[in-house]
């Protein structure tokens, strides 16, 4: 997907260059990558011109929406805590049929001159950015001026340099899924009086996390007719050992929501697992004009799908480099680099600090989780079970900007600074919530923590230190709050 994007992003801006696309597969199978953030539409309309097509070709997405059962899994979805939009947002995005929009990129980079070569496996890779890199394939050997390895977890490219680095140690996450085809309607569950609490709008269209401590499971709809359903765990809470699609079904069916959703006539189309998810490269972009993006760059967690967000974002750096190179600004381009991989390394940071504390399961740690996303703010539009989410314009101002503005010092002074006044927002909020009086000193020393970066602090973390703070010493951030 990644690199079938970022093909067409540099044929349409670059008409002149020749692009060699080459893919391992001979033709596409249904893969995850489906639910995919409001970036990844802007990414999509302005550097791909795919406006038209998602909006014909595949479902728009009616946000995130989470789901909270009882420690039994016992409740039915309509008496479940709820947390998700009643309204349609004016920036949309889309739930990707992932066979169908592989099949069709493919398709429409050919009409574009893009030489894509299917059933084509890299057998080695010589990097000489003099001359052109030479990548030898099962198809003949191409030399290309930028190399790109946008192969997924594969990564060629990223094996050779020896750049892959495993996160397994800090978020230890694995996934089963499936698609299944004619599971219950999430929209006619219920009564008049659940459907009216989201204004009539389609719970369906959403992303579906049901959310428990040491997993969570999605329904992600992909047609009228199937969805994918998968489940992803945190080793260090849960280890399920699912080994096939019966067994899938029997650990699903323990839940009684999923009992709801998968019926007698429900049937089940493939299976597949992955394990120890979380991994990133040590590095994206490089002066040797050498360049990673998509699975192949980095992923955390499917959870609040950062990853189609996270290729806009490196494609379109990508796209700039590779412009800014061409142009023939050299220093500028070195400094670009830099500034980039430096930008790239925040994004991952920052947002694998707040999915690793989202596991409790629990909805008021949720809520709280959210607020503090720099992505996401909560929109006071329902009651206290039904909160917005609404992705603000000021989110997407590097992406709009193709990253020309991004430096390292306007990361350091813009991005700690949101990032400081969230995390002291969040630890307020779940210190309310917990009862839990501390000293200013120690609120400050926990938000420091956080901002240590140190790879091992997330928000349980800081709030285990508020919770040690002697209580009288302290006050009561309930009655500060209040006050």
């Amino acid at each position: 997907m990644a690199g079938s994007c970022l093909a067409r992003q540099l044929k349409l801006k670059h008409p002149d260059m020749n692009i060699v696309q080459i893919e391992r597969k001979t033709e596409f199978a249904p893969w995850v990558g489906e639910s995919t953030l409001e970036s990844f539409w802007d990414y999509a309309v302005r550097h791909l011109d795919l406006g038209h097509y998602l909006d014909t070709h595949h479902l728009y997405k009616h946000g995130l929406r989470f789901f909270f059962d009882s420690p039994k899994r016992d409740l039915p979805i309509e008496r479940m805590s709820e947390a998700g939009r009643s309204w349609f947002h004016g920036t949309p995005s889309h739930q990707l049929d992932r066979k169908r929009f592989d099949t069709d990129m493919c398709e429409m980079n050919r009409a574009l001159g893009v030489d894509v070569r299917l059933g084509c496996k890299v057998k080695g890779i010589e990097l000489d950015v003099d001359h052109g890199h030479l990548v030898d394939t099962s198809q003949g050997r191409f030399r290309c001026t930028y190399l790109v390895d946008a192969a997924g977890f594969a990564s060629p490219l990223g094996r050779k340099l020896n750049l892959i680095e495993s996160l397994d140690h800090r978020h230890p996450v694995s996934a089963y899924w499936a698609r299944f085809k004619h599971t219950a309607n999430l929209d006619l569950l219920g009564d008049m009086e659940w459907r009216s609490r989201v204004c009539h709008t389609s719970r369906f269209l959403s992303t579906v996390h049901f959310m428990y401590r040491g997993y969570w499971i999605w329904v992600i709809p992909l047609n009228k007719d199937t969805v994918s359903i998968g489940v992803t765990m945190k080793t260090d809470m849960t280890n399920l050992d699912i080994k096939d699609g019966h067994a899938f079904i029997q650990f699903l069916h323990t839940h009684q929501c999923m009992r709801q959703l998968i019926t007698p006539h429900t049937e089940i189309q493939g299976f597949h697992r992955m394990k120890r998810l979380a991994r990133r490269a040590k590095q994206t972009y490089s002066t040797q004009r050498w360049f990673l993006t998509g699975m192949a760059a980095a992923f955390m967690d499917p959870l609040l799908s950062p990853g189609s967000a996270f290729l806009s974002d490196t494609n379109r750096m990508i796209g700039d480099l590779i412009a800014t190179d061409r142009a023939g600004r050299s220093t500028e381009y070195a400094d670009k680099v830099i500034a980039y991989n430096n930008y790239s390394r925040f994004w991952f940071e920052s947002f694998l600090l707040h999915v690793r504390g989202n596991y409790h399961g629990i909805y008021d740690l949720h809520r709280v989780h959210f607020q503090a996303l720099l992505m996401h703010c909560e929109h006071g539009r329902n009651s206290d079970q039904f909160w917005d989410i609404e992705l603000g314009k000021e989110v997407m101002k590097h992406t709009r900007t193709s990253g020309r503005h991004l430096n390292k010092n306007e990361i350091a002074s813009v991005e700690n600074q949101m990032l400081r006044i969230s995390y002291r927002q969040a630890l307020t909020r779940m210190a309310e919530i917990e009862g839990i009086s501390c000293n200013e000193n120690t609120m400050e020393t926990a938000v420091n923590l956080l901002m240590s970066n140190d790879g091992k602090s997330d928000l349980a973390s800081g709030l285990e230190l508020l919770r040690n703070e002697p209580a009288d010493q302290g006050f009561s951030l309930a009655e500060a709050v209040a006050a």
